[in-house]
Protein backbone atom coordinates (compact mmCIF):
# COMPACT_ATOMS: atom_id res chain seq x y z
CA UNK A 1 0.00 0.00 0.00
CA UNK A 2 0.72 3.68 -0.25
CA UNK A 3 3.35 4.94 2.51
CA UNK A 4 3.65 1.71 3.57
CA UNK A 5 6.80 1.58 6.12
CA UNK A 6 6.89 -2.34 6.84
CA UNK A 7 10.42 -3.63 6.48
CA UNK A 8 10.79 -6.69 4.17
CA UNK A 9 11.71 -9.26 6.09
CA UNK A 10 10.96 -13.25 4.81
CA UNK A 11 13.04 -15.25 5.96
CA UNK A 12 12.79 -16.54 9.29
CA UNK A 13 16.76 -16.21 10.23
CA UNK A 14 16.20 -12.49 9.40
CA UNK A 15 14.34 -11.67 12.44
CA UNK A 16 16.36 -13.96 14.13
CA UNK A 17 18.93 -11.46 13.52
CA UNK A 18 16.84 -8.44 14.87
CA UNK A 19 15.41 -10.11 17.75
CA UNK A 20 19.29 -11.34 18.80
CA UNK A 21 20.29 -7.80 17.43
CA UNK A 22 18.22 -5.83 20.21
CA UNK A 23 19.82 -5.23 23.33
CA UNK A 24 16.56 -5.07 25.25
CA UNK A 25 13.27 -7.59 25.53
CA UNK A 26 12.12 -8.07 22.22
CA UNK A 27 9.68 -10.62 20.83
CA UNK A 28 8.39 -11.73 16.99
CA UNK A 29 4.47 -11.80 16.74
CA UNK A 30 1.98 -12.12 14.35
CA UNK A 31 -1.16 -10.22 13.10
CA UNK A 32 -3.31 -11.64 15.63
CA UNK A 33 -0.60 -10.04 18.47
CA UNK A 34 0.84 -14.12 19.40
CA UNK A 35 4.20 -14.48 19.89
CA UNK A 36 6.04 -16.50 17.85
CA UNK A 37 9.66 -15.99 18.72
CA UNK A 38 11.69 -14.46 21.75
CA UNK A 39 15.05 -13.18 22.31
CA UNK A 40 16.83 -14.22 25.50
CA UNK A 41 15.54 -11.22 27.23
CA UNK A 42 12.14 -11.15 26.00
CA UNK A 43 11.09 -14.09 27.89
CA UNK A 44 9.55 -12.09 30.41
CA UNK A 45 8.15 -9.87 27.73
CA UNK A 46 6.30 -13.29 26.55
CA UNK A 47 4.80 -14.32 29.50
CA UNK A 48 3.27 -11.39 29.71
CA UNK A 49 1.83 -11.23 26.59
CA UNK A 50 0.25 -14.26 26.37
CA UNK A 51 -0.90 -14.03 30.17
CA UNK A 52 -3.15 -10.78 28.61
CA UNK A 53 -0.89 -8.88 31.20
CA UNK A 54 -0.09 -6.26 28.77
CA UNK A 55 -2.70 -5.46 26.74
CA UNK A 56 -1.16 -2.26 25.78
CA UNK A 57 0.94 -4.47 23.61
CA UNK A 58 -2.15 -5.46 21.38
CA UNK A 59 -3.58 -2.02 21.15
CA UNK A 60 0.23 -0.91 19.64
CA UNK A 61 -0.19 -4.17 17.90
CA UNK A 62 -3.14 -3.35 15.77
CA UNK A 63 -2.23 0.41 15.07
CA UNK A 64 1.05 -0.55 13.70
CA UNK A 65 -0.93 -2.90 11.61
CA UNK A 66 -3.59 -0.73 10.13
CA UNK A 67 -1.13 2.29 9.68
CA UNK A 68 1.55 0.03 8.60
CA UNK A 69 3.82 2.24 10.25
CA UNK A 70 6.08 2.23 13.41
CA UNK A 71 4.13 2.29 17.05
CA UNK A 72 5.67 3.57 19.80
CA UNK A 73 3.79 3.64 23.18
CA UNK A 74 4.72 4.14 27.12
CA UNK A 75 3.46 0.72 29.76
CA UNK A 76 3.32 0.94 33.38
CA UNK A 77 3.62 -2.32 34.83
CA UNK A 78 2.83 -2.76 38.52
CA UNK A 79 5.50 -5.12 40.67
CA UNK A 80 6.15 -6.32 43.96
CA UNK A 81 9.21 -3.74 44.27
CA UNK A 82 6.83 -0.95 42.57
CA UNK A 83 5.94 0.38 38.82
CA UNK A 84 8.40 -0.40 36.21
CA UNK A 85 7.92 1.67 33.15
CA UNK A 86 8.63 0.29 29.33
CA UNK A 87 9.18 2.24 26.39
CA UNK A 88 7.27 0.20 23.56
CA UNK A 89 7.96 -0.06 19.73
CA UNK A 90 6.14 -2.31 17.60
CA UNK A 91 7.49 -2.58 14.08
CA UNK A 92 5.62 -3.80 11.10
CA UNK A 93 7.45 -6.44 8.89
CA UNK A 94 6.61 -8.26 5.69
CA UNK A 95 4.66 -11.48 5.53
CA UNK A 96 2.24 -10.50 8.30
CA UNK A 97 4.39 -10.19 11.58
CA UNK A 98 5.53 -7.48 13.55
CA UNK A 99 8.41 -7.08 15.92
CA UNK A 100 7.90 -5.66 19.92
CA UNK A 101 10.40 -4.03 21.50
CA UNK A 102 10.77 -2.62 24.79
CA UNK A 103 13.36 -0.60 26.82
CA UNK A 104 13.02 0.10 30.65
CA UNK A 105 12.26 3.19 32.17
CA UNK A 106 12.22 2.78 35.14
CA UNK A 107 15.27 4.17 36.31
CA UNK A 108 15.33 6.89 34.25
CA UNK A 109 12.19 7.85 35.29
CA UNK A 110 13.00 7.54 39.06
CA UNK A 111 16.29 9.56 38.66
CA UNK A 112 14.60 12.12 37.20
CA UNK A 113 11.59 11.91 39.84
CA UNK A 114 14.72 11.96 42.50
CA UNK A 115 16.11 14.80 40.59
CA UNK A 116 13.00 17.14 39.99
CA UNK A 117 12.26 16.63 44.01
CA UNK A 118 15.92 17.67 45.23
CA UNK A 119 15.77 20.70 42.87
CA UNK A 120 12.33 21.42 44.40
CA UNK A 121 13.81 20.80 48.37
CA UNK A 122 16.56 22.90 47.75
CA UNK A 123 14.23 25.77 46.05
CA UNK A 124 12.02 25.15 48.94
CA UNK A 125 14.93 25.92 51.64
CA UNK A 126 16.40 28.39 50.04
CA UNK A 127 13.47 30.28 49.56
CA UNK A 128 12.21 29.63 53.25
CA UNK A 129 16.10 29.87 54.68
CA UNK A 130 16.89 33.40 56.52
CA UNK A 131 20.24 32.87 54.87
CA UNK A 132 21.50 34.39 51.83
CA UNK A 133 22.38 32.09 49.49
CA UNK A 134 24.48 33.62 46.22
CA UNK A 135 26.29 32.44 43.12
CA UNK A 136 29.28 34.21 41.42
CA UNK A 137 30.53 34.32 37.70
CA UNK A 138 34.13 33.67 37.23
CA UNK A 139 34.25 37.95 37.14
CA UNK A 140 32.50 38.32 40.53
CA UNK A 141 29.37 39.40 39.77
CA UNK A 142 26.41 37.92 41.56
CA UNK A 143 24.23 35.43 38.85
CA UNK A 144 22.02 34.02 41.49
CA UNK A 145 20.51 34.96 45.09
CA UNK A 146 17.96 34.32 47.47
CA UNK A 147 14.68 35.39 45.79
CA UNK A 148 14.14 37.69 48.41
CA UNK A 149 17.14 39.23 48.55
CA UNK A 150 19.39 40.61 51.57
CA UNK A 151 20.18 43.13 53.56
CA UNK A 152 17.59 45.34 52.62
CA UNK A 153 18.63 44.85 49.01
CA UNK A 154 16.09 42.65 46.48
CA UNK A 155 17.17 39.94 43.85
CA UNK A 156 17.23 42.54 41.15
CA UNK A 157 19.65 45.22 43.34
CA UNK A 158 22.43 42.79 43.21
CA UNK A 159 21.97 40.41 40.36
CA UNK A 160 25.00 41.31 37.91
CA UNK A 161 26.37 43.41 40.19
CA UNK A 162 30.07 43.03 41.66
CA UNK A 163 29.95 40.99 45.03
CA UNK A 164 32.62 42.88 46.15
CA UNK A 165 30.95 46.20 45.60
CA UNK A 166 28.59 45.33 49.06
CA UNK A 167 31.23 44.23 51.16
CA UNK A 168 33.12 46.65 53.86
CA UNK A 169 36.94 46.48 52.90
CA UNK A 170 37.36 44.41 50.38
CA UNK A 171 40.96 44.43 50.17
CA UNK A 172 41.24 42.71 53.53
CA UNK A 173 40.31 39.46 52.61
CA UNK A 174 42.53 37.01 50.89
CA UNK A 175 41.41 35.17 49.38
CA UNK A 176 37.87 37.17 48.70
CA UNK A 177 35.41 34.52 49.21
CA UNK A 178 33.44 35.21 46.31
CA UNK A 179 36.18 34.52 44.13
CA UNK A 180 37.92 31.90 46.25
CA UNK A 181 38.93 28.37 44.65
CA UNK A 182 38.95 26.75 47.93
CA UNK A 183 36.19 26.05 50.39
CA UNK A 184 35.75 28.60 52.93
CA UNK A 185 33.98 27.98 56.09
CA UNK A 186 32.57 30.66 58.63
CA UNK A 187 34.37 33.73 57.41
CA UNK A 188 33.19 36.91 59.13
CA UNK A 189 32.77 40.08 57.04
CA UNK A 190 31.39 43.40 57.41
CA UNK A 191 28.60 44.14 54.66
CA UNK A 192 27.09 47.64 53.61
CA UNK A 193 23.05 47.50 53.80
CA UNK A 194 20.78 49.44 51.20
CA UNK A 195 20.46 52.36 54.02
CA UNK A 196 24.45 52.44 54.39
CA UNK A 197 24.56 50.48 58.16
CA UNK A 198 26.88 47.92 57.97
CA UNK A 199 25.61 44.09 59.15
CA UNK A 200 28.15 41.42 60.14
CA UNK A 201 27.84 38.19 57.96
CA UNK A 202 28.88 34.87 58.68
CA UNK A 203 29.92 33.34 55.38
CA UNK A 204 30.80 29.62 53.79
CA UNK A 205 31.39 28.99 50.14
CA UNK A 206 32.99 26.27 47.40
CA UNK A 207 33.91 27.20 44.39
CA UNK A 208 32.87 25.78 41.38
CA UNK A 209 34.79 24.29 38.11
CA UNK A 210 33.94 23.28 34.50
CA UNK A 211 35.83 20.76 32.31
CA UNK A 212 37.01 22.88 29.08
CA UNK A 213 38.95 21.32 27.00
CA UNK A 214 39.95 18.86 29.30
CA UNK A 215 41.33 20.92 31.70
CA UNK A 216 39.50 21.83 34.96
CA UNK A 217 38.76 25.93 35.06
CA UNK A 218 37.07 27.45 38.16
CA UNK A 219 34.20 29.00 36.47
CA UNK A 220 33.00 30.86 40.15
CA UNK A 221 31.48 30.17 43.85
CA UNK A 222 28.38 29.44 45.74
CA UNK A 223 27.80 30.02 49.21
CA UNK A 224 25.71 31.04 51.74
CA UNK A 225 25.45 33.66 54.37
CA UNK A 226 24.04 34.34 57.33
CA UNK A 227 23.62 37.85 59.37
CA UNK A 228 25.29 38.13 62.84
CA UNK A 229 24.52 41.49 63.76
CA UNK A 230 22.24 40.92 66.63
CA UNK A 231 24.96 38.06 67.63
CA UNK A 232 27.35 40.50 67.84
CA UNK A 233 25.50 43.72 69.13
CA UNK A 234 24.32 41.10 71.94
CA UNK A 235 28.10 39.84 73.00
CA UNK A 236 29.40 43.35 72.85
CA UNK A 237 26.55 44.46 75.19
CA UNK A 238 27.10 41.75 77.28
CA UNK A 239 31.05 42.43 76.86
CA UNK A 240 30.37 46.15 78.19
CA UNK A 241 28.01 44.90 81.20
CA UNK A 242 30.95 42.58 82.31
CA UNK A 243 33.44 45.04 82.19
CA UNK A 244 31.29 47.39 83.68
CA UNK A 245 30.95 45.30 86.86
CA UNK A 246 34.23 44.72 87.05
CA UNK A 247 34.45 48.09 87.45
CA UNK A 248 32.36 48.20 90.04
CA UNK A 249 33.96 45.61 91.69
CA UNK A 250 36.94 47.28 91.62
CA UNK A 251 35.61 50.43 93.24
CA UNK A 252 33.80 49.09 95.80
CA UNK A 253 36.72 46.82 96.67
CA UNK A 254 38.98 49.59 97.12
CA UNK A 255 36.28 51.72 99.24
CA UNK A 256 35.82 48.92 101.38
CA UNK A 257 39.29 48.48 102.56
CA UNK A 258 39.78 51.87 104.08
CA UNK A 259 38.39 52.32 107.65
CA UNK A 260 37.92 55.86 108.19
CA UNK A 261 34.98 57.67 106.13
CA UNK A 262 36.79 60.17 104.75
CA UNK A 263 39.48 58.03 103.51
CA UNK A 264 36.88 55.79 101.46
CA UNK A 265 35.79 58.95 99.64
CA UNK A 266 39.60 59.30 98.50
CA UNK A 267 39.92 55.97 98.04
CA UNK A 268 36.87 55.93 95.45
CA UNK A 269 37.81 59.14 93.32
CA UNK A 270 40.98 57.24 93.31
CA UNK A 271 39.88 54.27 91.31
CA UNK A 272 36.82 56.01 89.99
CA UNK A 273 39.72 57.74 87.91
CA UNK A 274 42.05 54.48 87.48
CA UNK A 275 39.51 52.44 86.33
CA UNK A 276 37.47 54.56 84.07
CA UNK A 277 40.83 56.12 82.44
CA UNK A 278 40.10 59.51 83.13
CA UNK A 279 42.16 62.19 83.78
CA UNK A 280 40.51 63.08 86.76
CA UNK A 281 37.73 62.60 89.55
CA UNK A 282 36.10 64.91 91.90
CA UNK A 283 33.29 64.33 95.08
CA UNK A 284 31.08 66.58 96.30
CA UNK A 285 29.43 66.95 99.44
CA UNK A 286 26.11 68.87 99.51
CA UNK A 287 25.59 71.27 102.49
CA UNK A 288 22.83 73.05 104.43
CA UNK A 289 22.36 75.82 102.01
CA UNK A 290 22.36 73.99 98.97
CA UNK A 291 26.02 74.61 97.86
CA UNK A 292 28.52 72.05 96.73
CA UNK A 293 31.81 71.39 98.31
CA UNK A 294 34.49 69.38 97.53
CA UNK A 295 34.36 66.06 99.60
CA UNK A 296 37.24 63.91 97.67
CA UNK A 297 39.28 64.52 94.47
CA UNK A 298 42.00 62.44 92.71
CA UNK A 299 43.92 63.56 89.26
CA UNK A 300 45.14 66.29 87.59
CA UNK A 301 42.75 69.20 88.41
CA UNK A 302 44.46 71.67 86.41
CA UNK A 303 41.91 74.31 84.47
CA UNK A 304 38.98 72.64 86.33
CA UNK A 305 38.10 75.37 88.51
CA UNK A 306 34.71 76.64 88.81
CA UNK A 307 33.38 73.20 88.21
CA UNK A 308 30.80 73.13 91.17
CA UNK A 309 29.05 75.86 89.26
CA UNK A 310 28.11 73.45 87.00
CA UNK A 311 26.29 71.14 88.56
CA UNK A 312 22.91 73.08 90.34
CA UNK A 313 20.95 71.79 87.35
CA UNK A 314 21.81 68.40 88.27
CA UNK A 315 18.50 66.09 88.87
CA UNK A 316 18.26 63.26 91.14
CA UNK A 317 16.94 60.51 88.77
CA UNK A 318 20.23 59.90 88.00
CA UNK A 319 20.60 61.60 84.49
CA UNK A 320 24.45 61.85 83.82
CA UNK A 321 25.24 65.39 82.35
CA UNK A 322 27.61 66.53 79.69
CA UNK A 323 29.69 69.69 79.33
CA UNK A 324 33.00 71.41 78.60
CA UNK A 325 34.90 72.96 80.92
CA UNK A 326 38.34 74.90 79.34
CA UNK A 327 39.95 71.94 77.80
CA UNK A 328 38.35 69.29 79.38
CA UNK A 329 35.37 67.41 78.76
CA UNK A 330 33.29 66.30 81.72
CA UNK A 331 30.51 64.33 82.88
CA UNK A 332 28.84 65.17 85.89
CA UNK A 333 25.43 62.86 87.77
CA UNK A 334 24.07 63.63 91.18
CA UNK A 335 24.57 60.85 93.94
CA UNK A 336 21.15 61.03 96.29
CA UNK A 337 19.75 59.60 99.41
CA UNK A 338 15.63 59.22 99.66
CA UNK A 339 15.52 61.01 96.47
CA UNK A 340 17.05 63.93 97.88
CA UNK A 341 20.62 64.93 96.06
CA UNK A 342 23.54 65.21 98.96
CA UNK A 343 26.17 65.42 96.64
CA UNK A 344 27.69 64.81 93.50
CA UNK A 345 30.44 63.13 91.34
CA UNK A 346 32.49 63.84 88.25
CA UNK A 347 35.21 63.01 86.02
CA UNK A 348 37.22 64.42 83.31
CA UNK A 349 39.04 64.35 80.12
CA UNK A 350 40.79 65.97 77.70
CA UNK A 351 39.29 66.80 75.38
CA UNK A 352 41.89 67.30 72.48
CA UNK A 353 40.90 65.05 68.96
CA UNK A 354 41.57 61.55 69.53
CA UNK A 355 42.03 61.47 73.32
Amino acid sequence: MNGDASIDIDRADDAEVLLSGYPGAAVLVDDAGQVLRANPKGAGLEALIAHEAMPEVQDLVSKARSMGSVSVGTITLQSSKGEIVLETTVVPLKADRLLVMTRDLTMDRNLRSALVESRQRYKDLVEVSSDFCWKTSPDGDFVFVSPDGALDYSADDLIDHPAADFIVNADDYSPLPFFSKRPLEDVEMWFRRKDGETACMMLSCVPLFTEVNGERQWSGSRGVCRDVSLDRDNEAALARARHREQLLNYIVSMIRDELEPENMLSAAATATTRALEVAGCRIFRQTETGKFGVAAEYGNAQGIEGLENQLENLTPTGEVSAFRLGNWEVLAVATHYRHVINGAICIWKSAAVGS
